[in-house]
């Protein structure tokens, strides 16, 4: 069970991999057992070596501890919980962290915060408490999410404004970042401390960069930013009326494709042996054409992105032979895994100069980049506003 959850978390939007940890050691059931007491007496629960399960629920529930420090006998215990459910298309995975005396008890307060902020939000949705259908318009047809009424806000400090609903503030423009996934988990942070300011809006992982703009307007409204304050607001929107997409490859053997695919890439210097690596590229997703096309598209412009540490916007452009899309990055169901791929790939290799400009060169993007740079532009100013992938005319969004 330990190497599957491994595998699920390895799945993750926002390439961070699990450090640090043991799913299944000492600390981490100490975990288990406090989140385990959290739930009401109504929700039978199994606990495993490596994780927990909410058996009517079928949510199952793991953690590892990435952290553990020691300050003058005062223990932080930084950890990360991982959710998985039929209803979700990847792992939800959230930080979570407590202080104590002791490394149990900076545990287990890190596991009553994750109770309480994070596992009760979950399950409003997945039990159908106060919920309110979000409906929204993607590829043409109509999407109804459910998600919990008002969500409530968790602050830490104190503050001299008036708080507002923070998902009043994005749910508008939301609606233009959700595509055709089952479940979509929305992570909303403010935080001000010595007169600085950071906030950041998060869809399943994803930094959402004109959303956060919004909270960080907000925060600037606060008077009294010298002390600590913060405020968090976590939703779960789910399809719950929605059926299991079957044909769907699942996210963590997208990610090994991926990573595969960068290798087979990474061997192109000419036409030959490009024919060959596009004959290699169908073979490995398995005669699957589209997701050949896709994994071509998408993987030289995002290793040109993550090898260069380019900063970039929330926009996508899909050419579909005299046509296009405009997207945003959520929105390709595809999109995070396939950018989880590379970055693991370049994080696990060290390719040589030659590999890197092979792919480098199937890419337009950097072909802008290099022109830019040698006009005098420096590569930490570059500002990449869109990616455009080129995919077969008979594209379809899923």
């Amino acid at each position: 069970m330990n190497d599957m959850i491994l595998d699920l978390s390895a799945a993750r939007y926002d390439g961070e991999p699990c450090i640090n940890g043991d799913f299944g050691d000492d600390l981490a059931r100490t975990a288990y057992r406090a989140v385990a007491s959290c739930l009401s007496d109504q929700i039978a629960v199994r606990e495993f070596e490596h994780c927990l399960l909410l058996e009517d629920q079928k949510l199952t529930i793991s953690c590892t501890i990435q952290r553990i420090s020691d300050t003058n006998g005062r223990f932080v215990a930084e950890m990360l919980f991982i959710l998985t459910h039929d209803l979700f298309d990847e792992p939800l995975c959230e930080y979570s962290s407590g202080m104590g005396h002791t490394a149990s008890e900076a545990v287990i307060n890190s596991a009553e915060q994750f109770c309480a902020v994070v596992l009760s939000s979950v399950l409003n949705v997945i039990i159908g408490g106060d919920v309110v259908d979000f409906e929204y318009e993607f590829a043409g047809m109509e999407r109804h999410l459910s998600c919990v009424r008002n969500a409530p806000t968790y602050s830490i400090g104190s503050f001299d404004h008036q708080q507002l609903d923070m998902f009043s503030l994005v749910k508008d423009e939301l609606r233009d970042y959700l595509g055709t996934k089952n479940a979509y988990w929305l992570k909303l942070f403010c935080v001000c401390y010595n007169g600085e300011i950071e906030c950041e809006a998060r869809l399943n992982g994803a930094t959402l960069h004109e959303l956060t703009k919004k909270l960080t307007a907000y925060a600037r409204m606060w008077d009294m930013r010298s002390g600590y304050h913060s405020e968090k607001q976590f939703l779960l929107l789910v399809d719950k009326k929605s059926e299991k997409r079957g044909a769907f490859i699942r996210p963590e053997n997208v990610i090994i494709m991926t990573k595969r695919a960068v290798d087979i890439l990474g061997r192109v210097r000419d036409k030959r042996s490009h024919d060959d690596a596009m004959i290699r590229l169908g073979l490995l997703c398995q005669g699957t054409k589209i997701l050949s096309s896709e994994l071509r598209a998408m993987i030289p412009e995002l290793y040109t992105c993550i090898l260069l540490d380019l900063k970039q916007g929330d926009r996508l452009r899909l050419m579909l032979g005299d046509a296009e899309i405009e997207l945003k990055r959520t929105q390709l169901r595809i999109f995070g895994y396939v950018e989880q791929g590379v970055r693991r790939y370049l994080s696990e290799n060290d390719p040589p100069r030659d590999f890197s400009l092979n792919i480098l060169a199937m890419s337009s993007l950097f072909e802008a980049v290099n022109g830019a740079v040698n006009d005098g532009a420096k590569l930490e100013n570059i500002f990449v506003n869109e990616l455009k992938f080129r995919y077969p005319p008979e594209y379809e969004l899923i």
